[in-house]
């Protein structure tokens, strides 16, 4: 590669790298702000599954934002979907890396008075760097830590103290944190790729489809009253693939909002919530993935009516 393609290319990523990152912290901000302004909506213009809304006004338009407990019943024909920011993000900077460290590794990426080190061994340490750190993120969170979140959140921050520090000890300094930032950064977008974005596809396609309620066992006549004995097994079937302390449904690696449906007690201290989503609004389980029937939503709405009891 000559000198003067190099420097335009660099240039060009640099710029990209801090574009696309300024679009991503903005989005960021922008929907946390967003999710603390929100209200709920008026009796008299009350839909099923909605949240809340915000009124705002903006170059002239005035705008309405709606959001939905879990998801509409049915997906709109366009769906804008805020990923592109941090992809582009991480791309732009593991490609100056690539460019910048690992092409111009000898002058860059090692120090050789820290540590004698080949320019090819530490593109190995770098590269290896950041996979084999983003392997144990992941093993952590799928492992006991991950119903811990103060336990965990500890033992990240040893974990990256000593990367930090065994980087520094091979690698030159600026390499050596620019390494520890895309470790940050591949840590989230590698948690969005193999947990949240799986889930949300799942979603999606469900919804887009307008799965059918499967048909299933015969339920109880609801004329009369709904014992516990009677929603339980509905519980099981239709919920607790998600709701568990040891979820079964692929990408849910704990209990979403840390509900968790597995006991009788845990059952009827969520049944205000159960009744919420899954009874009135009808948005769980999500996208009806489960198959839930309007026989059983019938069944476990009468029961939490009648106050939930146990016996």
């Amino acid at each position: 590669m000559s000198a003067h393609l190099e420097q335009w290319l660099n240039l060009v990523l640099r710029w990209a790298h801090v574009i696309t990152g300024i679009a991503w912290i903005g989005t960021s901000f922008y929907f946390n702000w967003l999710n603390s302004r929100l209200v709920p909506l008026p009796p008299e213009r009350r839909e099923p599954g909605v949240a809340g809304e915000l009124w705002s006004v903006h170059g002239g338009g005035f705008y309405r934002v709606v959001k939905y407990t879990v998801a509409p019943a049915e997906l709109p024909r366009t769906l804008h979907w805020f990923k592109w920011e941090a992809y582009a993000t991480w791309l732009t900077g593991f490609a100056l890396l690539v460019l910048v460290y690992y092409i111009g590794a000898a002058s860059f990426l090692v120090d050789p008075q820290r540590a004698r080190v080949s320019a090819v061994a530490g593109v190995a340490v770098a590269v290896a760097t950041l996979i084999v750190s983003w392997l144990g993120y992941d093993a952590l969170c799928r492992s006991a830590l991950g119903a811990r979140p103060l336990a965990l959140a500890a033992t990240l921050f040893v974990l990256a103290t000593a990367l930090a520090w065994g980087l520094t000890e091979l690698l030159s300094p600026r390499a050596a944190y620019l390494h520890v930032g895309a470790w940050f950064n591949l840590r989230n977008q590698g948690r969005n790729n193999v947990w949240i974005l799986p889930a949300a596809a799942l979603a999606m396609v469900a919804l887009a489809l307008v799965t059918a309620p499967r048909s299933g066992p015969a339920l109880p006549s609801v004329s009369g009253q709904v014992s516990f004995a009677d929603v339980r097994p509905i519980v099981a079937r239709r919920c607790a693939g998600c709701h568990s302390s040891a979820p079964t449904t692929p990408g849910i690696p704990a209990a979403p909002l840390g509900v968790r449906l597995d006991t009788p007690d845990e059952i009827r201290a969520n049944a205000p919530r159960i009744l919420a989503v899954a009874v009135d609004a009808q948005t769980m389980p999500l996208g009806n993935v489960t198959g839930m029937t309007a026989e059983e939503r019938d069944v476990v709405g009468r029961w939490i009516r009648a106050g939930a009891p146990l016996r």
